[in-house]
């Protein structure tokens, strides 16, 4: 009696190891078309990206979420600027009223002016950072190769949101910092990030596209390698004290 069970019971694993085996097939061919598509979109590096920060001002601090978050990837970014060569787009909406970019980043800002000729800081009214001035600059030869735009700031569902609408329409891939955008409450963050995540990331690199990543992840991805002589002045960025209260990665 107990050597049929065990017969039955080897017919059994057998019949589910030809199922395991079928269905394992049909996982890889699914697999290897996945990675076939992730291997179509170029790769980030520091001749074809653009970093920007929105509207990252002190009349925000009090009421955004994770506001201490933002500032420490904005500044992660700035930090990164001069080392990659990667120019930096800065904008303020309706300073007048609403103040400028927080003292934190603007001395890093004001020392890039002085040092560099890669930050551009512009005054702004509309919800989009793609104002007139801004398409300009995208559209001058120096900036013909930079396609990705790699983004910090708030609001969420406001002006990245737009943002990142008008750069995807111009067929832009743009890389979302979760831990640097965030709104004046969660429920407007996770819709907004939620929605822009929707749009995803088409493997033609000609068409645009939405990405959801991290500051630390981008960098590292921009250095490429642990041999660059860039290495050991990304990573002390990377080290930078981080805020006691990170915002959470959108689900």
């Amino acid at each position: 009696k107990e050597e049929r069970e065990m017969r039955r019971a080897f017919r059994a694993v057998g019949g589910l190891k030809r199922r395991v085996r079928c269905y394992s097939t049909e996982a890889v061919s699914v697999s290897n078309t996945e990675k076939q598509n992730a291997f179509d979109i170029p790769r980030l590096s520091p001749d074809n990206c653009v970093f920007f920060i929105c509207d990252v001002q002190k009349r925000f601090r009090s009421i955004i979420k994770g506001f201490p978050s933002v500032i420490h990837s904005s500044e992660m970014l700035l930090r990164a600027s001069p080392v990659f060569n990667v120019p930096v787009i800065v904008t303020e909406q309706y300073p007048r009223s609403l103040g400028h970019t927080v003292p934190e980043l603007e001395a890093l800002i004001q020392q890039l002016e002085r040092e560099t000729k890669n930050i551009h800081v512009f005054d702004k009214t509309t919800f989009t950072m793609c104002t007139d001035p801004i398409n300009s600059l995208l559209s001058s030869p120096s900036f013909s190769s930079r396609r990705n735009v790699i983004m910090s700031g708030i609001e969420a569902h406001v002006c990245i949101l737009q943002t990142t609408l008008s750069l995807v329409k111009n067929n832009y891939k743009v890389h979302l910092l979760a831990d640097g955008i965030s709104s004046t409450r969660w429920s407007e963050r996770a819709i907004a990030l939620d929605r822009l995540k929707q749009i995803g990331n088409p493997s033609d690199d000609s068409k645009g596209g939405v990405i959801i990543s991290s500051t630390e992840s981008i960098l590292f991805q921009l250095l490429h390698d642990a041999k660059s002589p860039s290495f050991k002045k990304i990573f002390e960025i990377i080290k930078l004290q981080r805020p006691p209260e990170e915002l959470p990665y959108p689900m």
